[in-house]
């Protein structure tokens, strides 16, 4: 996953003062969407910009601090301020880095610059399609793919219970902990959709994690509107990051994130399961080699689901 740390914000959006009302509004809605726990940050120059401070010198500062670069175009942009705009940006913006970063948002025709031209643009100049070129700046912003047709949201819930693994043929019987208190009502409790909780079942093999987990999953599913990701590494000598995000990804019914590059999917996976409450489960993670358990740790920590992990302590 790419660091986002050095980042102050998601989107900078520049503008000439004759787009202001548009460019304003579109910023108003973009600071209302969420992604990966929060909510988008855009620098807009009436927002971010005290009066008293240097314009250039802000812009400056901003630039590098900013994942995307959103430019409004328009003839008074190419008119006014392009030519200084268009050195900040190759100042501080590598060659390599400019088809990820730089977003050229065409709001009314105008003669594209040179170095626009091999970027693909989104179209605004049609406010009645509006909405359609929001959503593909938005999944742009989110750094995800863009969508192919209709797509549902959710897995199937009669495909995931069939991923969670049968109760025993004598039913399941409820396991305590060393206080009296009945285990999946704890897990229920600590797995709570707002928690964003990762809680590890440890302990010897053989003692039932795996059967605990598969209750509390079936039990918590409409909780989580059917979006549990039931998740084993048992027998796969090669389970990876890439692997967990792989199969949560297509047991969300996003199977199209499993192209994309490793801190791309992982970005874009981070985003998924932030959008709506998820319930992952990674059994068998005492077979993961020991430098994956550390990379899958950092990973679960920057996720916005609720997790089980089911572990057998190798000292066992």
């Amino acid at each position: 996953m790419p660091d986002l740390t050095n980042y102050e914000y998601d989107i900078f959006l520049s503008h000439n003062h004759r787009d202001q009302e548009w460019t304003t509004k579109l910023a108003e809605r973009l600071e209302q969407e969420d992604w990966q726990g929060r909510k988008l940050k855009v620098f807009f120059s009436p927002w971010d910009i005290r009066p008293g401070q240097s314009i250039p010198k802000e812009i400056e500062r901003a630039l590098p601090k900013s994942r995307k670069v959103g430019l409004v175009l328009s003839p008074d942009a190419m008119a006014s301020a392009w030519v200084e705009l268009e050195r900040l940006l190759t100042t501080y913006i590598d060659i390599s880095e400019r088809e990820a970063r730089l977003i050229p948002l065409l709001r009314r025709q105008c003669d594209i610059p040179p170095l626009l031209k091999p970027i693909l643009s989104i179209n605004f100049t049609d406010d009645e399609k509006f909405d359609d070129s929001y959503r593909t700046l938005l999944t742009v912003i989110r750094d995800e793919p863009l969508p192919r047709g209709a797509r549902s949201s959710i897995t199937n819930s009669t495909k995931l219970s069939a991923l969670i693994p049968r109760p025993p043929i004598v039913g399941f019987v409820a396991r305590r902990d060393i206080e009296g208190r009945d285990i999946v009502e704890r897990l229920q409790e600590e797995l709570a959709p707002e928690k964003n909780q990762l809680v590890v079942l440890h302990g010897p093999g053989g003692v039932g994690k795996t059967t605990l987990a598969a209750e509390t999953a079936r039990s918590l599913s409409d909780v989580f509107g059917g979006r549990v990701a039931w998740i084993s590494a048992d027998g796969r000598e090669a389970f990876s990051l890439s692997s967990l995000l792989d199969e949560t990804a297509a047991q969300m019914g996003r199977d199209d994130l499993r192209a994309l590059r490793p801190d791309q999917k992982a970005v874009a996976v981070a985003g998924l399961l932030a959008a709506e409450r998820t319930l992952v489960v990674l059994d068998n993670f005492e077979t993961i080699a020991a430098d994956e358990q550390t990379r899958l740790k950092a990973n679960e920590r920057k996720r916005g689901s609720s997790t089980i992990r089911v572990w057998r302590s190798r000292r066992n």
